[in-house]
């Protein structure tokens, strides 16, 4: 949406001459569509826009007809150049422009700076700033720098994957403090499995865990076999173990707990 840019507004307009013969034809519907039209040409470049009676009807959603006969009938705008404009509006604009440079110039001359030349300069700049298309061009710039800028945050973030979900770290770091490292890979894989099984896709699985994976492990107590499967399928992947623990344990860790090979055989067996 583009930035609201001031223009001055003559509280008897609806007296003008040609306002009321507007009036007479198209009711306050068509005087509503004649300020509608004066607002985007002030939103515009040179305060003009290309003569095309569809587009601008597609725009303010009337009939292209009526828009054309506003256009033409009623000396409230011209054409020159393919190109509609309203005389009245580039007067003001122009008029509020020189106002601006006006009082830069006023302020300056008051100065007995050395280098008032100088900043005089640059005061006229600024006025020249207050012109729509350099105000609008400024406002753009700063948005793209902060969605740059946001972009790059998010290239910093750590994230922790299994096969259909994705975690940032940070967000996994909340789960483990609040809940223990056992319940949060059983919530991670509770979702995990569910999306798989499902189809289903999260915005942010973190915020779907919260929502509902919580209460769903919570109501389905971890059985002794579970765990010794959960501490299997630890010690055969290390490089998960050093994940959730932010590698606080490596591989040489698992190898000093004495694991052997067949150790799965052994804890398999059934209570």
């Amino acid at each position: 949406m583009k930035d609201a840019y001031y223009f001055s507004h003559d509280s008897n307009a609806r007296n003008d001459a040609k306002i009321i013969k507007l009036r007479i034809d198209f009711g306050w519907e068509g005087y509503g569509l004649f300020w509608a039209l004066i607002e985007i040409l002030r939103e515009e470049k040179n305060h003009e826009i290309e003569c095309d009676c569809n587009a601008i009807a597609f725009r303010l959603q009337c009939d292209c007809i009526d828009i054309e006969k506003i256009i033409k009938n009623y000396g409230l705008f011209k054409i020159e150049n393919n190109k509609i404009f309203s005389v009245s509006l580039k007067d003001r604009m122009n008029l509020k422009s020189e106002k601006a440079r006006k009082s830069a110039e006023a302020r300056w001359n008051k100065s007995d700076d050395k280098d008032a030349n100088a900043m005089r300069t640059q005061c006229e700049r600024n006025a020249n700033l207050c012109e729509p298309h350099a105000i609008y061009a400024n406002t753009k710039e700063k948005e793209k720098e902060k969605e740059k800028e946001k972009k790059e945050e998010l290239k910093k973030e750590e994230y922790i994957y299994t096969e259909f979900t994705k975690l940032k770290k940070t967000d996994f770091e909340k789960l483990v403090s609040e809940y223990g490292l056992d319940d949060t890979q059983r919530m991670i894989e509770t979702l995990n499995n569910y999306k798989g099984a499902n189809g289903k896709t999260y915005k942010n699985d973190f915020l779907a865990i919260k929502n509902w994976v919580v209460d769903r492990v919570k109501q389905q107590p971890l059985n002794k076999k579970s765990l010794v499967d959960h501490a299997v399928d630890l010690i055969e992947h290390p490089e998960r173990l050093k994940i959730m623990t932010g590698g606080f344990f490596t591989n040489d860790t698992t190898k000093s707990i004495g694991v052997i090979d067949d150790s799965k055989s052994e804890l398999s067996e059934p209570f």
